[in-house]
């Protein structure tokens, strides 16, 4: 799993702490640590409906958390559930 965030973000710090908390594995992409990074989640942001809600809401849409399948969500149980379970 990636959790896609910033460091700007307390929702993002918050969701690290817990993620520590719960020993899961995953792996930080901070899309403001350099422009290939905020390229790549701006794409991302702008061909993913799940971003959709988020947009029109004017949010960015982080944490975000994008499993090997492709899936997305943006909330963080769901993601260790999801994690827990295997399904990565």
């Amino acid at each position: 799993m990636k959790l896609l965030g910033t460091p700007l973000c307390i929702l993002c710090e918050e969701a690290e702490k817990k993620l520590h908390a719960e020993n899961i594995q995953y792996e930080y992409f901070n899309f403001t640590e350099s422009i290939e990074n905020l390229k790549w989640f701006t794409a991302l942001r702008d061909s993913r409906p799940e971003f959709d809600l988020a947009k029109s809401d004017k949010r960015i849409g982080i944490p975000c958390f994008l499993f090997e399948d492709n899936s997305i969500t943006f909330n963080l149980d769901e993601a260790i559930a999801k994690t827990k379970s295997g399904k990565k």
